[in-house]
């Protein structure tokens, strides 16, 4: 993340990464030196595109709960999948 950019918004994405496992991870390093508020973390489809690993909603939600909560069903290509949620 740019530090920098605080000087301009309110909320930062902390990483690319959106697998729910590996953001619990990275919002623990984040909020060492940062509040909950300012960090966006997204809920994204599964499995994951980038590792293939499947997890539910509630389990991704929760994840994403733990800053500002947003939600992106989309696929790397940035085109609209159907969505797996009602499955979960």
């Amino acid at each position: 993340m740019d530090l920098g950019i605080l000087r301009y918004t309110d909320e930062v994405w902390p990483s690319d990464n959106t697998d729910p496992f590996d953001q619990l991870t990275q919002q623990n390093g984040f909020t060492y030196a940062y509040t909950p508020q300012i960090m966006m973390a997204w809920v994204t489809d599964s499995p994951h595109w980038l590792n293939r690993r499947s997890t539910s909603l509630s389990y991704r939600m929760l994840s994403s709960m733990q800053g500002s909560l947003g939600s992106a069903p989309t696929s790397p290509t940035g085109h609209q999948t159907k969505t797996r949620w009602q499955n979960d």
